[in-house]
């Protein structure tokens, strides 16, 4: 067994530790857990839009900015290549794909986060990667590490919230 019982306050040594543990039942109430159900669902929503204004943005200076597809197509009703406008290959897009979501809810434990919709962009932008051409090693590429940045500032917040809403009694 562990040498010490991680308090809500402190750590507290075998000699205390029934006592500790009691306190803490006692002090743990429903409505403060409903409490911090909400402060971390508003520091999801917080994070949404620190990802949102953190997230690259490809700019065209061409075309106006827009970026349109050339779609052949061969058969009778059009003959031509046509020139479509996709959402997925707009600049901004990556910037307006990130969600809030529940990405885990196992016994009574939720874990909340926020997710792009592409899944495999925040991947390489994040993340150091080795680049290979021709099986032959080029260099290496660095990532940004934002989402880092914004998920242990999110952790932070709301480890300070907790601290908060246990400190009100």
């Amino acid at each position: 067994m562990n040498d010490f019982y991680s308090s809500i306050d402190n750590r507290v040594y075998d000699s205390n530790l029934g006592t500790a543990i009691l306190q803490d039942i006692q002090r743990w109430d429903w409505r403060k857990e409903d409490e911090i159900f909400a402060a971390a669902e508003r520091i999801q929503s917080d994070m949404k839009i620190e990802l949102e204004e953190a997230s690259p943005i490809r700019r065209y200076p061409w075309n106006n900015g827009e970026v349109m597809r050339i779609m052949q197509h061969r058969n009778a009703e059009t003959p031509k290549a046509e020139k479509i406008k996709l959402d997925k290959d707009q600049p901004g897009h990556f910037a307006r794909g990130w969600r809030e979501c529940e990405l885990k809810n196992v016994q009574h434990r939720r874990v909340l986060g926020v997710r792009n919709k592409d899944w495999s962009l925040p991947h390489l932008l994040n993340f150091d990667h080795r680049h290979m051409s021709h099986r032959i090693y080029v260099g290496d590429i660095k990532g940004s590490h934002f989402i880092e940045k914004i998920q242990e500032k999110g952790q932070k917040r709301l480890d300070e919230e907790i601290k908060r809403i246990f400190e009100e009694d």
